[in-house]
């Protein structure tokens, strides 16, 4: 019999769940590592050095070295994560955007008064 294959309800589905489980086993911890949070960045940190650098910053020692993911906000809710390819030298492995608070912007106008 041959290994367990990651599926899921439609088409590549089981992709994102067999990356990020090879990333769990290689970068534990990956999913805590600070996102790109501005779609701007999705392309200037691989091709900017003082970004990545900046990105890169609290990421544990000899992660960077050894090939750690970069993490960005999903774009929307099936969004695939990105495999390594020219101007990319890792994986762009993407999360849900936190809920934003409600509380903080006003829901009427009558806030405003």
């Amino acid at each position: 019999m041959g290994r367990p294959v990651h599926c899921g309800g439609g088409f590549g589905d089981g992709d994102n769940e067999a990356v990020e489980d090879a990333h769990d086993h290689a970068f534990p911890g990956w999913r805590t590592l600070p996102p790109i949070t501005a779609v701007e960045d999705r392309w200037a940190v691989p091709r900017s050095q003082s970004r990545w650098a900046q990105l890169t910053a609290p990421y544990p020692a000899g992660w960077v070295s050894q090939g750690a993911p970069v993490v960005a906000w999903r774009r929307y809710r099936r969004e695939a994560h990105l495999p390594p390819h020219a101007g990319r030298p890792r994986y762009e492995l993407r999360i849900t955007r936190p809920p934003r608070d409600r509380a903080r912007r006003p829901a009427d106008q009558d806030a405003l008064f």
